[in-house]
């Protein structure tokens, strides 16, 4: 996802960070629901969080998971709708809550901070639709191995320093990437270790290592 806040002129987000408050979440707590407007962007100082969206039987389809740098919400501000998805704190988090109104008055000021929310909209649409493509089309096996490239970059952007490294850890549990695949964790846990077996990821306790210089 693109890290538009910190794209836009430092004068903008200066405004930006000036309207907003901070608020603070438990992990495993709500940050908001399918029943909620989230009522502004919540921008993760510290602490993760992730998206999913909940099944009729308790399950659920992990999205995204998100990091500092990342914000939350800023989709669903146009229209006053409730999200289509619930956001939880992963660990304990620490977000600058910025609300509508004062995006609302902001954009009406900085077109930029219009050209950049419709960049997120953009993105938004083509990653549901690779997201209906890959559950449609694709094998688990692909699934997987689309998955773990798009964490693997994701996790280079972030810390720079890794781009280097022979092997990345990936920070997703088993369970988390099952529940991003729609598969359950045996299923999962018997491709990942085919993978092992093969040399393409190695697994230790707890950890999912990829290789950063070459395609899965």
């Amino acid at each position: 996802m693109l890290r538009w806040l910190d794209r836009l002129p430092e004068a903008v987000r200066a405004e930006l960070v000036a309207a907003g408050r901070e608020r603070s979440f438990s992990a495993g707590a709500l940050i908001y629901t399918i029943e909620d407007q989230p009522g502004g962007i919540f921008a993760i100082q510290s602490g993760e969080a992730r998206q999913f969206i909940g099944r009729a039987d308790g399950g659920n389809l992990l999205l995204r998971i998100c990091r500092p740098g990342d914000s939350l919400g800023q989709t669903y501000i146009t229209d006053g709708a409730p999200a289509p998805l619930f956001a939880e704190a992963r660990t304990d988090l620490v977000t600058l809550f910025i609300p509508a109104t004062a995006i609302a008055r902001l954009r009406r000021q900085h077109v930029e901070i219009e050209q950049e929310l419709a960049l997120v909209a953009a993105e938004t649409i083509r990653q549901q639709w690779r997201l209906i493509e890959s559950l449609a089309f694709l094998s688990l096996r692909e699934r997987l191995w689309r998955r773990l490239q798009f964490m693997r970059e994701s996790e280079k952007m972030s810390d720079p320093v890794k781009a280097d490294a022979e092997w990345i850890e990936l920070d997703v549990t088993q369970a988390e990437l099952a529940s991003m695949l729609g598969v359950s964790r045996p299923a999962l846990n018997r491709e990942l270790q085919r993978m092992d077996t093969a040399g393409v990821v190695r697994l230790g306790f707890r950890k999912i290592y990829v290789p950063a210089g070459f395609p899965l």
